[in-house]
């Protein structure tokens, strides 16, 4: 299901010293949604797309919802005008494969997101997880260090970071 024009999600509470730290169950749909998980272009920067195979499938039975019994339409009315199996169905996705939205023959790089006003390095920490670089900008030194603690912190020996 598709996301809604209202989000909930809880706070996460953040022992340093800022007033102002995002959960990171915010900024990971963000990050999903605006960056390829496959990578980017690395001298034009255009993301890869997802290649997918679409299915339309029974719905599956839940408890207190149990799926229609769609059986004695099966074959009618298939063929006619404003037949949509997505009102009948369930659409399954399924990924088979990645290509290229730009003309450049380069292997893919990790997608970059760039936070102008990083804070505690929030961005940066679920950009890490997810395999993306982040750029991380603050004018206070203090935050710019304490964001670069965290997401080494966090990563381990496996994140790299310049101040």
């Amino acid at each position: 299901r598709n996301r809604r024009s209202v989000w909930e999600i809880a706070t996460q509470p953040y022992a340093k010293a800022h007033f102002a730290t995002f959960p990171e169950k915010l900024v990971e749909p963000c990050i999903l949604a605006g960056t390829s998980e496959w990578g980017c272009c690395p001298e034009c920067g255009a993301p890869w797309e997802r290649v997918v195979d679409v299915d339309y499938v029974q719905p599956h039975t839940r408890p207190g919802n149990p799926a229609i019994d769609r059986s004695r339409y099966e074959g009618r009315h298939e063929e006619g005008v404003g037949y949509r199996p997505e009102h009948v169905l369930s659409r399954q996705n399924r990924t088979t494969g990645w290509r290229p939205t730009c003309a450049h023959d380069g292997e893919p790089v990790p997608c970059t997101i760039l936070d102008p006003f990083s804070g505690a390095g929030t961005v940066g920490l679920v950009a890490d997880r997810l395999g993306r670089n982040a750029i991380l900008i603050d004018q206070s030194q203090e935050y710019c260090e304490m964001a670069q603690k965290r997401v080494q912190a966090d990563g381990g020996m496996f994140a790299e970071t310049f101040p």
